[in-house]
């Protein structure tokens, strides 16, 4: 998906022939795809017009609720993974190179410090922070091609209003 894209058709199968279907990863993707297609920030985002989602295998009242919630939030990334709302408004930042990111999680939510925080060796643009507190040293955030992750503050650098870079 890019700026570009006006049109995009989906045909959705959330379930497998070989298993029953999971609520929970059902209602995950929804929110995923409200998120991805539907929020206002992913209507601010792109230029996609025409979203048709075909042959919907299976959306229960609860899926239609989280879509729903995450759709209509000014705060959908908190929607998105269950997280508090930040003191600080959710913005974009670029992530310095090298910086350590942890990506694994426990059922609970929380950083699963058992794996190793992966580092690249050059700066990630387009990581949307949220859930944050204004004080902790790190900070939830979506990585573009790794979804939630938690990133130290001190190391995104944040495009301000004007052209400049903050911290």
């Amino acid at each position: 998906m890019n700026q570009k894209t006006s049109k995009l058709s989906i045909k959705l199968k959330l379930k497998s022939k070989f298993a029953p279907i999971n609520p929970l990863k059902t209602r995950r993707w929804w929110n995923w795809i409200a998120y991805a297609f539907f929020s206002r920030r992913a209507r601010a985002c792109t230029s996609l017009k025409s979203p048709a989602l075909m042959r919907i295998g299976s959306m229960s009242i609860e899926d239609m609720e989280g879509f729903a919630a995450v759709v209509n939030s000014d705060h959908p990334e908190e929607e998105l993974f269950d997280r508090p709302r930040g003191l600080i408004k959710s913005r974009d930042a670029t992530l310095k190179r090298g910086a350590p990111v942890r990506w694994k999680f426990t059922d609970e939510g929380e950083p699963n410090l058992e794996w190793d925080p992966i580092k690249f060796d050059y700066a990630i643009p387009f990581v949307r922070t949220f859930s944050d507190d204004g004080s902790s040293t790190w900070v939830d955030a979506i990585v573009p091609g790794l979804g939630r992750c938690k990133v130290q503050r001190d190391n995104l650098e944040f495009q301000t209003a004007d052209g400049n870079v903050s911290r």
